[in-house]
């Protein structure tokens, strides 16, 4: 019970269903934002297990900013291969925050709030990339290589 607690304490559900994720979902977010806390939410399809490059956004998050009236935190974490004797899988992980993207400065041109949340994810998304090409020094393709999976070659090798 206390690992459940643990795990799950301040964190608000979600679910498959369409009218919580309409409703009781925003509740929730609007609750936790009238007492100043900020939320946390992992883009879907963005979290892959030691992948470098940025991955396709969803729309999800954007959404809710939109809906809110909220900025999005945009982050990116570059990796790099740091092995030791002790661990030779090991990796350093640099968290990049990049420029907020705040939901007015694109609805001004956004014809509705989709349109808006739309622009937030491509806002996002083109900040990402940049920080990639900026962290990696080369330029992004979405082309796949081995090298595009942190502690590839150390896996490898073993």
């Amino acid at each position: 019970m206390l690992g459940f607690l643990m795990t799950y304490a301040d964190t608000i559900p979600v679910s498959d269903s369409v009218n919580y994720m309409g409703k009781g979902f925003i509740a929730l977010l609007q609750s936790s934002l009238a007492r100043k806390q900020s939320i946390l939410i992992y883009p879907e399809r963005e979290m892959w297990f030691n992948y470098r490059k940025p991955r396709p956004l969803e729309r999800g998050a954007y959404y809710y900013a939109v809906r809110l009236n909220v900025p999005i935190v945009s982050c990116f974490v570059s990796m790099v291969d740091a092995p030791t004797k002790s661990n030779p899988h090991g990796i350093n992980y640099t968290v990049h925050v990049l420029p907020p993207i705040y939901p007015d400065a694109v609805e001004k041109s956004a014809t509705s709030q989709r349109e808006a949340a739309e622009k937030m994810r491509q806002i996002d998304y083109q900040q990402k990339v940049a920080a990639y090409e900026k962290a990696y020094d080369r330029q992004f393709t979405k082309d796949f290589s081995p090298d595009d999976i942190a502690g590839h070659y150390q896996y490898a090798e073993n």
